[in-house]
């Protein structure tokens, strides 16, 4: 598996994105991974890329977001879940920094 690079940035102009999953057309979806102070679920069944993406399409659109920072804690899914919110970022016109690894204490 490559290494990650501890910060990057994406944006819709340069092609320094990651390079997005052919995304099926939006079908409703009843999701229940959210908590009354975060996104939390079962991998797979309640949180995955679908769910990740569409949640960060939504959040650039809900909050009409110019630039976002991402990070990830340290399991497993959060690298691929991480990426998956990126790519619905910037389909949605954000300018993304990603720092990787990082703290997510409340």
């Amino acid at each position: 598996m490559p290494k990650r690079k501890q910060i990057n940035t994406h944006s819709n102009n340069t092609n320094r994105k990651p390079s997005p999953k052919k995304r099926p057309q939006k079908m409703p979806i009843t999701i229940t991974c959210f908590k009354a102070y975060d996104i939390r679920g079962q991998i797979s069944s309640q949180l995955n890329d679908d769910i990740a993406y569409r949640i960060g399409n939504a959040t650039a659109e809900f909050l009409n977001a110019k630039r976002v920072v991402v990070g990830r804690d340290m399991r497993l899914s959060s690298a691929e879940l991480a990426d998956s919110v990126i790519i619905g970022l910037v389909e949605a016109g954000v300018d993304v920094l990603d720092i990787g690894l990082c703290g997510t204490e409340m």
